[in-house]
């Protein structure tokens, strides 16, 4: 919690119980306030609406809710409550928002089921405790170009589904804050992405960490987004933590869906491992060839976890003669609760098994917060040294273990972190 307060500089925010990882608290945080009105919604003969406060004493904060109202605008003096933390307005017949800006301390915006159709990038720009934006089951057509580029604060959830876009621009897929949960445009008509603003992603042009791009059940029979349309290729690398989701969609096998397909994966979630199917309770990927890496695993890390009652798996040492490796180390994988990593100066892209068995750990730990995933950082490398397309989250957040910080404690801290 300490570190999404500190990255959104609000303290505020809280995190559930069970969050355990950054990327699930996010997806779960919700707004802690004490001091908090609930402003009812009061309409005119003529459909106008106004606020009315409906308790004596000042409240610092206010809330806004109005469900199936036959409400077409804001209600007249909005602009007057700029600290209204939350509005749902959802089932009503709204088509313009443009009073949002007004509302400086807005975290919440659901207007769900309602007729508004068209976007602009400036709406919730200089909001800076924007946190969730939901325009769910509307009809909009267009969202300006230029819009989610370029937020960098709190927003976590932006949902547009079910409307009626048809392009989305290069520059409202990316996200360059450090993370979000989801940006959600499924169940459109989307056939092709654009570059209006003739953006183009630079070396050092950074993106979220972390992410869920849901694109599930448009129009599209290829992905453009790189080169025609501003993503460089040799930069795909950067969104490899994300999970992007496709399905439902008309893909056309080509060249143009190849760099695609080969640079980010169309992730399907994995499902939570139940404890009947767990067959390894530790999956280590290490570098095979390196003697005093071998020698530290079976001597001293090893016996360590096994005396505690831990089953490990080590492919040089227990995968089986014969059989072919990748669908093995899959299946193993698969069935491990916990996977260790050891980075060292030969598993920097070097070696394929490894840049492999990254990959599958890294999808199955991402989407099932009951595992765990440790890195241990044997030869101290560098933010730079190490595949950043897989763990750099892990980096940017130092969760990893340095190994040559420790003396005699590493086993134990360890230990630690699986429990």
């Amino acid at each position: 919690m300490e570190v999404l307060q500190a990255q959104c500089h609000r303290k505020d925010l809280r995190c559930s119980l069970s969050s355990r990882y950054i990327r699930h608290c996010i997806c779960t945080t919700y707004q802690k306030l004490d001091d908090i009105d609930v402003l009812s919604v009061e309409m005119d003969t003529s459909n106008n609406s106004t606020l009315i406060e409906s308790s004596t004493s000042y409240r610092l904060y206010y809330h806004v809710y109005a469900f199936d109202n036959d409400l077409r605008s804001f209600p007249s003096n909005i602009c007057e409550f700029p600290k209204i933390v939350l509005i749902d307005l959802s089932f009503n017949k709204i088509k313009d928002i443009d009073l949002v800006p007004c509302i400086t301390f807005l975290d919440t915006f659901i207007l769900k089921h309602n007729l508004v159709e068209y976007l602009s990038n400036t709406t919730f720009l200089h909001l800076k405790f924007i946190r969730v934006i939901d325009l769910s089951r509307n009809r909009l057509k267009y969202i300006e170009p230029g819009f989610l580029i370029n937020v960098n604060g709190s927003l976590f959830k932006f949902d547009v589904s079910y409307n009626y876009l048809t392009t989305l621009d290069i520059t409202n897929i990316l996200w360059t804050q450090i993370i979000y949960c989801k940006a959600d445009f499924s169940h459109n008509s989307i056939h092709s992405i654009t570059n209006v603003l003739n953006w183009k992603s630079q070396d050092n042009s950074t993106f979220s960490v972390h992410g869920v791009l849901d694109g599930s059940f448009n129009n599209f029979t290829y992905f453009s987004m790189f080169n025609e349309n501003g993503l460089n290729l040799k930069h795909a690398g950067k969104l490899n933590n994300w999970a992007i989701f496709a399905r439902g969609n008309h893909w056309i096998c080509d060249c143009k869906v190849y760099p695609f397909a080969k640079s980010i994966e169309l992730f399907v979630p994995v499902k939570p491992l139940s404890p009947t199917s767990v067959i390894h309770d530790i999956y280590i990927s290490s570098n095979e060839d390196d003697e005093l890496i071998r020698k530290w695993l079976l001597t001293s890390l090893v016996p360590c976890l096994e005396k505690t009652g831990y089953d490990v798996f080590l492919f040089f040492r227990d995968g089986t003669y014969g059989e072919p490796r990748e669908q093995e180390t899959i299946d193993v994988i698969s069935k491990s609760r916990n996977f260790i990593i050891l980075l060292s100066d030969d598993t920097q892209g070097n070696q394929q098994w490894n840049k492999r068995e990254w990959k599958y750990a890294w999808n199955y730990y991402k989407w099932d917060f009951s595992r765990e995933l440790i890195i241990i950082n044997y030869d101290l490398l560098t933010y730079i040294d190490v595949v950043k397309q897989f763990f750099s989250g892990f980096f940017t957040l130092r969760k990893v273990i340095d190994f040559s910080n420790y003396n005699k404690n590493i086993e134990e801290d360890i230990l630690a972190l699986l429990k």
